[in-house]
């Protein structure tokens, strides 16, 4: 029998470890049969719950030291889920179990006798009396029977698993809630009693337990509850009391508790009762908010999350339950809690409780924010910005207004489909079209009403969000789009400033949509600038031409070339450039307004895309500057000086954009610095004080420090000191900014500290100053604080540029980030007083890059904020380059700023945060740059930091480290080794020593990270184990924050610690398991103090991160650690994964993936990780408050939000999943990610995440999913709310379960689960039209388009595809109608891909069709909508070459195709008009630039069509484009000409042609060429192959030949850039191989200075090429040595490159060497070489290699002929030699031919052919297949070559007449026989063979032999006789007898052969009848001429119709 818990842990050393190793093992084993739904699971699950029930008894008996060892609230957990899941399976067998455990449970918790269980129990293991400590249990329990109510280990276990019980079976446990509730009432007044009585954590669990309770039962409103909630309502009176008086501290989530409760006093029936005739949200204020529960509830930000779900949740109640009020009056309420509250605090919790509310109704109400919802919603909650306007609030209050409703926003837009967000978005605009603007007042529109202003601005960024989202997909409808546009522009120009500029922003975002609009707006608003400016000075409206003339400059960064021309840019340049030319310093009157307007719009032509354009300007521009910014300006009063130092803002805000799109040199960068000195200067001269001038020279100072910032790079060297003195002082000043804070709570509000009382907190915000506090302050510059400061980390704004390397990791200090939960922005505003606004600095949309494809703005702080940022980024960047002494001089005086006597302690803070900042990014760029410090820098600057103090700030102490360690990094790096070591030692030891020697906390943490960080940055020469001796010492001290804060110096000095031994991480992992599990660290425990701290610096997390950092370090190797280690690795991956911080669940899944991608089976479970991963998905598909204590993933949750949504834990989850596809995991996660994947891409899909998450999905599901195409499909035109159908319907079930069934009884009806497997196909109409987003479609086309190309190469998916071509072309139609310019772009690819794929593919039931045969139509559909009005001329462009694809296809004869056809005939006729627009289809191109890219794309199609035409041979097509080829390659050429002009032409750096007009950039020009003109010397290159003079007769004389360098050098250009491209060099190189065919001669090839570029791309290619590309560069080779040999026919001028000639040879022969490396010279044929197995392409490759020298050897001088012959002989001799000759030997036979052929000719080298068949006849005649032989025997035969011996020669003669009887031989023997005959009287070898088959045929003549062996023989001495005839007829005589014989042979052998004999004896007759006659009369026997007589006799009786026999008898006739 297994042993027991109980009997296990008796025996255990380490019980903590013991016990929790068991609960993880059972939890994963039971979690596992669970899931597989195994049939012991039951079995399985009661055996756990009596084992834990057993325990649970023991430990409840124990004596208070015994029951101490298991005491770990943080295993009571894991075993509370263990226990919940148990009884979760168990429940359907034994129903009754749930209640029996409550009721154990219970009385634990009421210290009641368990006498019997205990019994029980251990009746049930062999009544086994014995506890694990071996006390009696009569005699403990005995002791037990007092009760004392106060904490004890038992009592939290079962207080644990009781809430845990109920938050999951509540409603079973009711008859139980008296019992549970009277006990923890008399816990809690006892345990409140005395402070020495207090237990944090047990405190925080009643609670909870008591709202579980009430949660989760069904009788909340009962009279017995009520009873409780008096007492409670007692007890939180008196909670809140001692809080204020400062009696005693008390645990943050005791307090938040208790508010969570006060939520059933405010929706009891009583309270309702009490208060309905009243206003009740009035009383909700009153008691809530003003009351002590909305004070100290929102001032804590470990409450205010909680305190904000329970006032959402009151008002539920009391809308949607009780339907006491309307949204009106809630958005009404919530308006007044904002607007009357001070802190942001309140202001945060008030928009997370607005999210949490509308989040609830959301679930309830599928359509709760649909149509015109969301919007009413935005507009009610615009009255906050009225509200605080008429309380005359600052614009930063304002500005932070407005960040909260565009965090609400992003939050809630993905929750609307397309549809809503349209009908919003006109709403908005007030067209007249939607049903908002019907319905509403148009007033709420956005218009130019000063009352209405902040209701305009908040539907304006609204506008901005929705036209971000929806991009131009609303835009269906011309007449709605031009309205809207009409309507903004009108708000561009009016007089309210924020309207306009918020205006302007929106327009460029729209004008971004919809480009077609931009030149004409343009146009108008410079007209309307032109008409004012000529206007009387009175006349001159300044806000209107403001307005123009910002929207102009915003437009121009946005102005597309296809939209707008480059005249009307130079217009806008000439129209300002000449007013601030005669008036560049005016300040008179509306000349300075003018001057401004000007000047906005220089600002904004720096932003124009073009990279010649500056150039051009930067003369005129630095005129500009040096006139204005370098001469002093008199000034006769304020007015004049303040309208001056405002042209020079505008000036310098104009050098600042110019630097940002300009390359700047050293030169430019001086030039700048002079000006920017002047300027300084000139702004200290000025004497005048006022706030206006104050304001202005602050803006002034601002700007010239931005663009210091942009030349830092050129000026930091010889930076001027006394300057960066000054710039120092800007961030350190202690005389500045030193007002009073305005915060009332900020004592309250700290996130470090404990509830106290107001009094404390004043105090404190004396004497205990630190960051956070000063972050929490109302002050909008934050006693100067620069705004880099966060709280979390240091923003880098302006060191962003920096490179991420190894050597540096991101320096984030955030311990429980928030950014992990959905309320992160609202909890961020918190710590940010330095609120920024566009109102600020309106001019930041010009001079930084924004990006128009997000909502994302980034705007400017206020300028005193902003001043300080860049001087500290001034610093940061410039300190690193100074010499010694001013870096001392700096830092000396840095020093007596930061420690001034006279500073305020809220001043000292800001001082010190700017001052860490500044010398951290300082040193980050001195690490990331390798430069150095310094020694006694280094030291003076560790002192100095050291000096700071703040060491309770822990955002001070993490930077001061993290600066201790980067400075000694500085100081050692340029030293030698061993001094390296010295000073890190010295230091070193100092930091241990004061470790050790002081104990004050704080202390010793910032020393112990200090160690950490001087290892981090130099782990080569740092003590590891020393460190990690001293760090592991402070780890074990169990003061929270020494204990903390030394885990994160661990984790920093792990993360830098490359390679670990499996020892230390076996100790690491114990301790951590160890301090994680004991109850004296961490959060859990009796200490209240402890509790708080840690519940900020949870060191929980950084166990969570250290053990990640240990996987990733120890890897593989973890299998090797002990094994309680690896138990101890498995309980705290799992438990952290079984926690309810997300932070810790998403660390332990980034464990598991590490441990998947090493392949480790078998150490964790799979399927908790996958669970836990699909469930923190599900949590954000509605986002929320999360309810739930303890983690529910693995079990069951009746709440409706059970967990915070984490929007960033689900997208890690998905780039899990991601891995696992990679892993082939995706068996365990894919079926149940099937919908909510599809969900997701619904919600998110511009997540990147999410969409690798389905191209892998892709790349991996295709082979085993054959539905993957139909949901793409269902998807694709699903409707958005039948997604959400599954989703809807199990949170309807649970409203059911929580009593709201009432409210949604008619939305659940009907509704169906969906399930995309089992509804493929089954897309059915559905009511809502709301589809799926286009972002959505954009996705699903992108993964179409993905696997079409993955298509290519996998035939089960081109299977899949093909059965799916409708479908398919559908889409296309539907993404080609759209008006996105993406969408449309996706779906012209994707119609490309089936073209191209399927064009070739044949239909099944016509197979001489294609399968798109049937789709023709369609495709023609899916190809028009592309040539419609808007669409952008890059889209048309594509559409043009696709319609060319499709006509060139041969899906339908052309006739069919007339629409498509016409289309791009009429277009050519463009070419012939003069004007700059062309119409195609219905699209209108405007441009220059665009007509260009249309005609280049025009003449493309056109060349893809000829060169498909000609490629495929197809006759038709060739046909239809003949026709217009005498105009297409006239235009071709002229293309290729403008572009090689463009291309190396010169650039008129002036900026002037002869036509005295701006030159448009040269790399404009280049970008239509780009993708074209390779396209055009393929055709032309296709045509010089097909008929050359079609080109040629183009050209004249004079040109052709430079026009076919140009095209053959333009060629090699496109090879060496893309020479990793395989594609392009396949394409490339046909179009040289034509070009040099064309034998036009290219006599600059072989010029001296081209020729060797082009060996050496020769070479390259060969070298690495694939075989395709190197065939091609073999018939290159080939072309050039025929051309080299053509154009120097003569001798002299052969000899003279005679060297090039040789390079190509020695080219060829790389070609072959490689493919056959034992051909070289010193190479070693041994046994076994050549054995390499050759490819198709291989042997093509060979063949052709040996094919050119086989061409072209014998046209070389015979000076070099033997050396070549011999050459070659000898590579074909080594060929002969090796293995695998018989592959390689019939490649090379055509050259040995030639070769043999050559030399006999010759005569001269005859014994190179003896050496040659000497060497290899042993080969030949012994080692060659009998084919090889054959024809090698037979080359050298009929060559003439006659080095064979007689035995050799008779050996052949056998050798082929055995041959023609062999079927594989015959046919090359015969031939070998026939010309053996024909050469047998000129070769005395084959007169010798010729004898020696004459002779063995004859002596066959008895023998049988086949009519074909016959008829052989006898074409033979046919031939034989013939030549004998016609060479030597002395012979003729004999020969003729022997021949007769043959035929007489012939004729008895072959008696059905008769009339083909008489035909032979005919033909001899009139050969010579004379010799015929004396043959037959006088030689051959009588018998041979009877059988002669009668076989002409028999033939001509046979044959009625023969000719000419009549002479032939006549003839025989007279031989008698």
């Amino acid at each position: 029998m297994s042993t027991g818990l109980v009997e296990i842990l008796q025996s255990a050393e380490d019980k903590r470890h013991t016990l929790l190793t068991w609960c993880i093992e059972n939890y994963s084993k039971l979690y596992s049969l669970n899931n597989n739904n195994d049939t012991s699971k039951v079995n399985v699950a009661n055996t756990i719950l009596n084992e834990l029930d057993q325990f649970i008894c023991k430990i409840s008996l124990f004596s208070e030291d015994n029951a101490e060892v298991y005491n770990s609230h943080y295993i009571f957990i894991r075993i509370s889920q263990l226990y919940c899941l148990s009884l979760t399976i168990v429940k359907n067998e034994h129903p009754g179990k749930i209640f029996d455990s409550g009721e154990l449970l219970n009385k634990i918790l009421s210290e009641e006798n368990i006498t019997n269980y205990i019994n029980d129990s251990t009746d049930n293991n062999n009544n086994n009396n014995n506890n694990p400590t071996g006390t009696s249990t009569a005699s403990t329990s005995n002791k037990k029977l007092k009760k004392i109510y106060l904490y004890t280990p038992a009592k939290d276990l079962a207080c644990t698993i009781l809430i845990q019980l109920h938050e999951i079976y509540g409603h079973d446990l009711s008859s139980l809630a008296s019992l549970i509730l009277t006990t923890i009432f008399k816990n809690l007044k006892k345990l409140m009693e005395k402070s020495k009585y207090n237990h944090a954590n047990f405190m925080i669990l009643l609670l909870k337990l008591y709202n579980s309770i009430l949660r989760n039962s069904k009788n909340h409103n009962s009279d017995i509850f009520t009873t409780f909630q008096s007492k409670f309502v007692k007890l939180s009176k008196n909670v809140f009391s001692d809080i204020y008086n400062d009696k005693q501290d008390f645990p943050v989530n005791f307090i938040s508790t208790i508010i969570e409760i006060w939520k059933f006093n405010f929706i009891n029936d009583t309270f309702i009762k009490d208060y309905t005739k009243g206003n009740i949200l009035d009383t909700l204020y009153l008691k809530f908010i003003e009351h002590e529960i909305g004070i100290y509830g929102f001032s804590n930000d470990y409450s205010r999350l909680l305190t904000s779900k329970t006032l959402s949740e009151i008002l539920f109640h009391y809308y949607k339950v009780k339907d006491l009020v309307t949204l009106d009056e809630i958005w009404s309420f919530y308006v007044k809690v904002y607007t009357n509250s001070i802190s942001r605090d309140v202001k945060s919790g008030c928009f997370e409780s607005i999210i949490h509310f509308i989040c609830l109704c959301l679930a309830i109400d599928s359509n709760f924010l649909s149509g015109s919802n969301y919007l009413q919603i935005i507009r009610s909650l615009s009255n906050i910005l009225n509200e605080l306007d008429s309380i005359d609030y600052k614009m930063d209050e304002l500005s932070r207004s407005l960040r909260y409703l565009n965090n609400v926003n992003k939050l809630l837009l993905p929750r609307l489909g397309d549809l809503s967000k349209t009908e919003i978005l006109f709403g908005i605009v007030g067209t007249n079209d939607s049903e908002i603007a019907e319905s509403s007042d148009e007033s709420l529109s956005i218009n130019c009403s000063v009352k209405n202003q902040w209701l305009t601005i908040v539907q304006l960024e609204l506008a901005d969000s929705l036209i971000t989202s929806l991009s131009s997909s609303f835009g269906t409808e011309e007449r709605i789009v031009l309205k809207m546009k009409e309507k903004l522009l009108r708000l561009a120009t009016c007089d309210i400033f924020n309207i306009r500029i918020r205006s302007i922003k929106l327009l460029k975002k729209f004008f971004f949509n919809f480009p077609e609009y931009l030149s004409d707006t343009i146009e108008d608003c410079l007209k309307s600038l032109t008409n004012d400016f000529n206007l009387k000075d009175n006349q001159f409206i300044f806000n209107k031409n403001h307005g123009n003339s910002l929207l102009i400059t915003n437009l121009i960064e946005i102005s597309d070339k296809n939209y707008v021309s480059y005249e009307l840019i130079m217009k806008i340049t000439i129209f300002a450039t000449t007013f601030i030319k005669k008036h560049t310093t005016s300040t008179h009157a509306n000349l300075y307004y003018k001057g401004i307007v000007c000047w906005i719009l220089l600002i904004g032509l720096m932003n124009y895309n073009d990279d010649q354009y500056l150039a051009m300007q930067s003369s005129q521009l630095f005129l500009f500057w040096k006139v204005l910014l370098t001469h002093s300006f008199t000034y006769h009063n304020e007015d004049e000086l303040y309208k001056n130092l405002e042209i020079r803002n505008h000036a310098l805000t104009c050098l600042l954009t110019f630097l940002n799109k300009t390359k700047v040199d050293k030169d430019m960068a001086r030039q700048i610095s002079y000006l920017l000195t002047k300027c300084s200067n000139f702004n200290h001269s000025v004497t005048l004080k006022s706030k206006k001038l104050d304001s202005v020279l602050l803006m002034n100072e601002n700007r010239i420090l931005q663009i210091y910032l942009k030349i830092h790079d050129f000026v930091k060297a010889d930076f001027n000191s006394s300057l960066l003195v000054l710039i120092v002082k800007n961030f350190s000043n202690p005389n500045l900014y030193t007002e009073v804070s305005h915060s009332i709570f900020s004592s309250l509000s700290g996130g470090d500290k404990n509830y106290r009382s107001k009094n404390e907190g004043k105090e404190e915000t004396i004497m205990e100053t630190t960051v956070n506090n000063l972050l929490r302050l109302n002050d909008d510059f934050a006693f100067g604080l620069s705004s880099k400061v966060n709280g979390s980390n240091v923003l880098q704004s302006s060191i962003k540029l920096l490179k991420k390397t190894s050597s540096t990791s991101e320096f984030n200090m955030e311990w429980n980030p928030n950014d992990y939960y959905w309320y992160s922005s609202f909890e961020n505003e918190v710590l940010k007083p330095i609120s920024s606004s566009l109102s600020v600095d309106y001019l930041v949309m010009l001079y930084e890059n924004q990006d128009l494809n997000t909502s994302e703005f980034h705007t400017s702080p206020r300028v005193t904020t902003s001043v300080v940022d860049s001087s500290m980024d001034i610093f940061s960047l410039v300190f690193p380059y100074l010499n010694n002494k001013i870096q001392s001089s700096i830092i000396e005086n840095l020093n007596l700023s930061m420690f001034s006597r006279t500073i305020t302690p809220l001043r000292r803070i800001a001082i010190a945060a700017n001052a860490c900042v500044a010398i951290h990014n300082c040193l980050s760029i001195i690490q990331e740059r390798d430069l150095s410090l310094d020694e006694n820098v280094g030291q003076l600057l560790i002192d100095s930091i050291k000096k700071i103090e703040f060491y309770n700030d822990s955002y001070i102490t993490q930077l001061k480290a993290d600066c201790i360690g980067l400075t000694i990094a500085a100081m050692v790096r340029n030293s030698p080794e061993e001094l390296k070591r010295d000073i890190i030692k010295r230091q070193s030891h100092i930091l241990i020593n004061n470790v050790v020697e002081v104990d004050e906390p704080h202390f010793r943490v910032f020393h112990a990270l200090s160690l950490a960080s001087i290892f981090k940055y130099n782990p080569k020469f740092t003590s590891f184990e020393t460190i990690l001796e001293v760090i592991i010492s402070l780890v074990k001290d169990p003061h929270p924050v020494v204990h903390s804060w030394s885990l994160k110096a661990l984790h920093i000095l792990l993360e830098k610690h490359l390679v670990i031994d499996i020892s230390t991480t076996a100790k690491l992992l114990g301790i951590l398991e160890s301090v994680l599990t004991n109850p004296s660290f961490g959060i859990y425990g009796s200490s209240i103090l402890r509790y708080n701290y840690n519940k900020q610096y949870d060191s929980h997390i950084v166990i969570s991160q250290i053990i990640k950092t240990l996987t990733e370090t120890v890897g593989p190797n973890i299998p090797e650690l002990p094994k309680s280690s690896i138990e101890s690795f498995k309980n705290l991956t799992i438990s952290g994964l079984l926690s309810s911080n997300i932070v810790c669940q998403m660390l332990s899944t980034k464990i598991y993936e590490n441990i998947a991608t090493f392949k480790l089976a078998g150490i964790m479970n799979d399927t908790l990780f996958i669970r836990c991963s699909i469930r923190t998905i599900v949590d954000v598909i509605n986002i929320g408050i999360g309810s739930n204590y303890f983690n529910s993933n693995f079990t069951l949750s009746h709440e409706i939000i059970s967990h915070t949504a984490s929007l960033k834990g689900a997208f890690e989850c998905f780039k899990l999943f991601g891995q696992l596809f990679k892993l082939q995991k995706k068996q365990l996660f894919v079926k149940d990610m099937d919908s909510l994947s599809w969900i997701y891409l619904t919600l998110y899909p511009d997540s990147p995440c999410v969409m690798q998450y389905f191209v892998e999905w892709i790349d991996y599901s295709v082979e085993d999913d054959q539905y993957w195409f139909d949901k793409l499909y269902m998807l694709f035109n699903m409707p958005r709310s039948k997604i959400f159908d599954k989703y809807n319907k199990t949170i309807s079930q649970l409203f059911k379960s929580k009593e709201y069934n009432s409210i949604q009884e008619a939305k659940i009806k009907g509704e169906e689960e969906l399930s995309i497997n089992d509804n493929i196909g089954d897309i059915s109409e559905h009511k809502e039209a709301d589809k799926a987003q286009w972002q959505t479609k954009q996705v699903i086309l992108i993964l179409i388009k993905h696997s079409l190309e993955l298509s290519y190469k996998n035939k089960k998916i081109l299977n899949t595809l093909s059965k799916h071509v409708p479908e398919l072309i559908r889409m296309v139609c539907q993404a080609s109608a759209m008006r996105i310019r993406t969408i449309k772009s996706l779906g012209l690819d994707i119609l490309k891909y089936i073209l191209d794929i399927f064009s070739k593919v044949k239909d099944t039931e016509i197979p001489e069709n294609s399968i798109l045969s049937q789709q023709e139509a369609q495709i023609i559909s899916a190809l028009m909508p592309t040539f419609n009005k808007g669409t952008s001329p890059d889209i048309v462009a594509s559409a043009i070459n696709v319609a060319a694809e499709f006509l060139a296809s041969g899906v339908a004869p052309l006739n069919r195709l007339g629409r498509i056809s016409r289309l791009l005939i009429e277009l050519l006729t463009s070419f012939d008009e003069r004007s700059s627009s062309i119409v195609v289809g219905e699209s209108v191109i405007i441009t220059q630039k665009a007509k260009r890219k249309i005609e280049l794309s025009l003449l493309n199609a056109w060349a893809g069509m000829v060169q498909t035409s000609l490629h495929s041979d197809n006759e038709e097509l060739i046909t239809f484009t003949q026709g217009y080829w005498s105009t297409l390659i006239p235009l071709w050429i002229i293309s290729l000409r403008e572009y090689v002009m463009v291309k190396y032409g010169n650039t008129n750096i002036n900026g002037m042609n002869s036509n005295d007009t701006l030159l448009e950039s040269k790399k404009t020009k280049l970008e239509l060429y780009e993708d074209v003109w390779l396209n055009f010397v393929e055709v032309l290159g296709s045509l010089l192959d097909y008929d050359q003079n079609l080109i040629l007769k183009c050209l004249n004389k004079e040109e052709i030949e430079s026009f076919m360098f140009i095209l053959f050098s333009q060629c090699l250009e496109a090879i060496v850039i893309n020479f990793d491209n395989h594609d392009v060099k396949c394409r490339v190189l046909p179009a040289i191989h034509n070009v040099l065919n064309c034998k036009v001669p290219l006599t600059l090839l072989f010029d001296n200075d081209v020729y060797p570029e082009l060996i050496n791309i020769l070479d390259r290619i060969i070298l690495t090429g694939e075989s395709d590309e190197k065939l091609i560069v073999v018939n290159i080779i080939n072309d050039l040595i025929s051309g080299y040999i053509i154009q120097n026919s003569s001798q002299e001028l052969f000899l003279q490159g005679i060297d090039k000639l040789y390079e190509l040879l020695r080219l060829l022969m790389n070609v072959i060497s490689e493919l056959i490396p034992f051909i070289k010279y010193n190479a070693v044929v041994e046994p076994g070489s050549g054995k390499k197995a050759f490819t198709k392409v291989d042997t093509e490759l060979l063949k052709s290699a040996f094919a050119v020298f086989e061409l072209n050897v014998n046209k070389f001088d015979d000076v070099f002929k033997e050396d070549l012959y011999s050459c070659l002989l000898f590579i074909i001799g080594r060929i002969y030699e090796v293995d695998n000759r018989n592959d390689i030997v019939p490649l090379i036979l055509p050259l040995l031919k030639s070769i043999i052929y050559n030399i006999l000719q010759n005569g001269t080298h005859v014994t190179l052919l003896d050496v040659f068949y000497d060497s290899t006849k042993s080969v030949i005649f012994n080692e060659l297949s009998k084919e090889n032989k054959i024809a090698t025997i037979l080359i050298l035969l009929t060559t003439g070559y006659s080095g064979f011996s007689r035995k050799e020669l008779d050996y052949t003669s056998e050798l082929l007449l055995s041959a023609v009887n062999d079927p594989n031989t015959s046919i090359v023997a015969e031939r070998g026989l026939q010309r053996i005959f024909n050469n047998s009287l000129d070769m005395p070898s084959c007169s010798v063979i010729c004898l020696n088959v004459i002779k063995k045929c004859a002596e066959d003549f008895d023998q049988e032999v086949s009519t074909e062996q016959a008829n052989l023989r006898l074409n033979l001495i046919s031939t034989f006789t013939k030549n004998i005839f016609a060479k030597d007829k002395s012979k003729f005589q004999s020969v003729l007898a022997l021949y007769l014989s043959f035929v007489i042979w012939f004729s008895e052998l072959s008696t059905t052969e008769n009339k083909t004999v008489a035909n032979i004896i005919v033909e001899l007759v009139q050969l010579d009848p004379d010799c015929f006659k004396n043959v037959v009369n006088n030689v051959i026997t009588s018998k041979q001429k009877v059988k002669i007589e009668q076989i002409v006799e028999e033939a001509t009786l046979e044959s009625s119709k023969v000719r000419d026999n009549e002479n032939a008898s006549v003839a025989l006739k007279n031989f008698n």
